[in-house]
């Protein structure tokens, strides 16, 4: 009974550093695609949209969110796989 309560344990705390693991590389491999793309994220999450060209910015706002909405849902995507592949 006690090497089955061993191996449990084991197989439990592995699983755990698989999480942890996946978890650092998912925020790693999100920073690097945002800068990759040129996007700061709290920047964006407090609403300021870092241009000094305020009228181009009002004029193309819709299709900036729609872009940023579209960023975000293929960000969510490719986490959802690399955890997908990593745990299977």
């Amino acid at each position: 009974m006690g090497e089955f309560l061993d191996l449990s344990l084991a197989s439990f705390l592995l699983t755990m550093l698989r999480a942890v693991v996946a978890l650092v590389l998912l925020w790693c491999l999100l920073r690097l695609v945002d800068r990759a793309v040129g996007f700061d994220f709290g920047q964006w999450l407090i609403g300021t949209s870092g241009s000094s060209h305020d009228e181009d910015v009002e004029k193309t706002g819709n299709e900036n969110q729609t872009a940023v909405a579209m960023y975000l849902g293929a960000r969510f995507v490719g986490a959802c796989i690399l955890f997908g592949l990593l745990f299977s």
